[in-house]
Formats: C-alpha cells, structure tokens, sequence
C-alpha cells in the first residue's frame, strides 16, 4: 500500500512493524507451550502412583519430582 501525503515523512511499515522481532516472538511463546505440555506429561511419566485421571496438575508440582513440572513453567 503507497504511504498517503500525510504519512510519507513518517516511519515505514516495515520499519514500523519490526517482521523479525514478531517471528522471533511468536516462536518463542510457541516454545514455550510446548515446553509446559511436554514438562507435564514427563511428570505423569517419572512421578510415581500418579493417577492421570483422578490427580491434578498441582499434585504433580508438589513433592520429589517438583522440578519438573516447574522447570516447565
């Protein structure tokens, strides 16, 4: 899209939009869902007595194996 008379001695868009900055971005909040989906399915795996039903994800980040779960948080 041209720039209008008003806008044209203002910042471009691509300067404006920065398309690396939210590519970089959105990957990492990409990363980061599947770092928690991954950290607690890792944790129903290693804790034991676990119950994937019946337990929440709180029991799993309480007692031995709570690093897990927070290192994925």
């Amino acid at each position: 899209m041209r720039p209008r008379e008003e806008t044209a001695r203002q910042m471009s868009a691509e300067a404006a939009e920065q398309p690396l900055l939210l590519y970089a971005l959105s990957v990492f909040a990409m990363f980061g869902c599947l770092a928690l989906a991954a950290s607690i399915l890792i944790a129903d795996i290693v804790v034991p007595h676990h119950d994937w039903i019946a337990d929440t994800i709180s029991d799993l980040g309480a007692g031995r194996y709570e690093f897990i779960v927070d290192a994925g948080l």
